[in-house]
């Protein structure tokens, strides 16, 4: 072998040598740090665990993260509603209905209203008591009307039901969110009721299913009733205006057998009629009837239109009273949450 090549094997072969050591310098500290604790001490990783008052602050922000979602659901709910029934109001074919209504109550008392009879009523009435003849024109008076008061008043309901059911929803995911988030809270050891008063948390969970509750109550919203109670105040009024008295006259022609009648017995309808006839024409019963028809006519369609506004926005009002309640409770979830944490940051820096 020559001495060149020998020269050259000799020094890769001490190349090699350093490397190893320097290999072998540079793996000490790692496998010196893959050591056991001794006896009654921490690892660093131990140490690293953090302190249950951190965990609290991530528990707390997930809670107030939870209720301000749940706020802008329930402003979002609030925005639709008020957007649908402002729709249902406005709508042409419930105001085309309110109109039809009214022209079709003139129509039929028109048609069927017996003046003679409505007559002989009222002198019943005056003689005993009681709202007979009234009674007897709101029959013709009603009927055209309940249609479209019934199919408005569902309507209402329909929407208003859905407003408590999305109410009730919001809320059932909240609380179930929060409920969970406790219970994370106990597990990893952060409920310290020093730290986290855990019972307020309850008890404003617990408002807030209580108005939750209280949002899926059915609304007092009668429209058919409240046309009811209006027509019969009109009816009564037209009927002081000229069935009074009319009857009356007739009253005074048959004074002795109206009299015998109040007491105990059947009116004499016979003298009634005579006396109907005796007094008026058939022309001045034929505008008598007329003028009563009118007088009931008069404004109906803008009352009814008055009635169904006014019953609408009590509807409205009652509905949105609900939606604010629980806007009330997730306010004092939220101050609760808030109040907690300013309450926590005071202890940690004790």
């Amino acid at each position: 072998m020559q001495p060149k090549t020998l020269k050259w094997i000799i020094r890769i072969l001490i190349f090699l040598a350093l490397l190893w050591l320097a290999i072998g310098r540079l793996a000490a500290p790692v496998s010196a740090s893959v050591h056991r604790d001794p006896p009654g001490g921490n690892s660093a990783v131990h140490s690293a665990v953090p302190a249950p008052a951190v965990e609290l602050d991530v528990f707390r922000l997930r809670m107030l993260e939870d209720v301000e979602r749940a706020e802008e659901d329930l402003r979002r709910i609030a925005v639709d509603f008020q957007r649908e029934m402002e729709e249902l109001e406005t709508f042409p074919l419930y105001i085309y209905w309110v109109h039809k209504s009214a022209r079709e109550a003139g129509q039929s008392m028109h048609a069927f209203l017996d003046i003679g009879k409505l007559l002989t009523l009222k002198v019943k009435d005056l003689a005993r008591g009681g709202e007979k003849a009234e009674a007897y024109l709101m029959e013709q008076i009603l009927p055209p009307m309940s249609g479209w008061t019934a199919a408005y008043q569902q309507q209402v309901q329909f929407r208003v039901d859905r407003l408590a059911r999305e109410i009730l929803f919001s809320g059932d995911v909240l609380r179930d969110g929060l409920r969970d988030t406790l219970l994370e809270m106990k597990d990893h050891g952060a409920g310290n009721p020093e730290i986290y008063p855990l019972p307020d948390m309850e008890d404003a969970l617990r408002n807030l299913q209580t108005s939750a509750v209280i949002s899926m109550a059915g609304i007092g919203f009668d429209l058919s009733d409240a046309v009811r109670v209006a027509m019969w105040a009109k009816v009564r009024l037209a009927s002081k205006k000229i069935l009074v008295p009319a009857a009356t006259k007739i009253t005074a022609k048959t004074a002795a057998g109206a009299s015998a009648a109040a007491i105990d017995g059947p009116l004499p309808a016979g003298d009634i009629f005579g006396a109907i006839l005796l007094l008026w024409s058939v022309k001045e019963l034929f505008d008598m009837r007329t003028d009563f028809v009118a007088e009931i006519e008069l404004g109906t369609r803008e009352h009814l239109l008055e009635i169904r506004a006014a019953e609408h926005e009590r509807a409205y009002e009652e509905a949105i009273s609900r939606l604010n309640a629980t806007q009330t409770a997730l306010a004092d979830l939220r101050r609760t949450l808030e109040r907690d944490a300013s309450a926590s940051i005071m202890l940690s820096r004790r």
